[in-house]
């Protein structure tokens, strides 16, 4: 797994490149579509922008809070790291900002981050530069406290569905948070990476997967999943679909 911020691995989009891809990720990321123009022109001339690959890691439990990161597509897995897996408590994707424990005043990651799925680019700032920037524009400092109150929902969800849902309904969940975030019924994904992710045993993925696409809800093909009918995951979720 390779660690972003390390110097020898970064992946800096080239200079000439900069001004058209830094174009495309404000587009494609929602909290840098909410930022106004001059927010834009602070964020622009502080960050970079950067591609990131399945499996890039961009935090680690305890490690310095350095860089944040506004992705413009793809899933970021945030969770705890149990030997050399980690098993994930919440995502994020364009809709939001990986660093946001920066925006309560922590200096360093309660979490790990592990970029999944595809490859996507993302705006990457120092962190006091987007504390900065916050505190310059407090209306947009409001947009980032609503992402962060959003993700400590889901995180607040997933403990819950660990605890009181079935393999079936969380495995159905969790397709559901993929799509969400990719905005496609294709989602690249592996049994092995979902059983990691959600903490269980890999045949118990695997039953779990087989029911829901003998119900009619996914199409599970070798390192694929396609959502045939979303409705019925989130029926599958709340208990509706369990015994029809």
């Amino acid at each position: 797994m390779k660690k972003i911020d390390q110097p020898s691995a970064r992946q800096a989009v080239p200079l000439d490149e900069q001004a058209v891809e830094i174009h495309a990720v404000r587009h494609g990321n929602e909290l840098l579509v909410r930022a106004g123009d001059e927010v834009w022109r602070d964020l622009s001339q502080a960050g970079q922008t950067i591609r990131l690959q399945p499996g890039d890691q961009m935090a680690e439990t305890g490690a310095s809070i350095d860089h944040c990161y506004f992705p413009e597509g793809g899933v970021t897995a945030i969770g705890e790291r149990l030997g050399e897996d980690l098993v994930a408590s919440g995502l994020v994707g364009r809709e939001g900002l990986i660093g946001w424990p920066a925006l309560l005043g922590q200096s360093s990651w309660p979490h790990v981050a592990v970029a999944r799925a595809l490859s996507f680019k993302a705006l990457r700032i120092e962190r006091a530069a987007l504390l900065q920037i916050a505190h310059d524009h407090p209306a947009w400092h409001l947009e980032l406290l609503k992402f962060v109150e959003a993700m400590m929902r889901q995180m607040a969800r997933t403990i819950a569905s660990n605890l009181h849902h079935s393999v079936e309904q969380r495995t159905a969940r969790w397709i559901l948070l993929y799509r969400e975030r990719l905005d496609c019924d294709e989602i690249a994904m592996t049994h092995r990476e979902l059983s990691i992710m959600l903490g269980v045993r890999r045949p118990s993925i695997t039953d779990a997967l087989h029911r829901l696409e003998y119900r009619g809800a996914i199409k599970a093909t070798r390192g694929k999943l396609l959502v045939v009918d979303p409705g019925l995951l989130g029926r599958f979720i709340s208990g509706d679909a369990a015994h029809a």
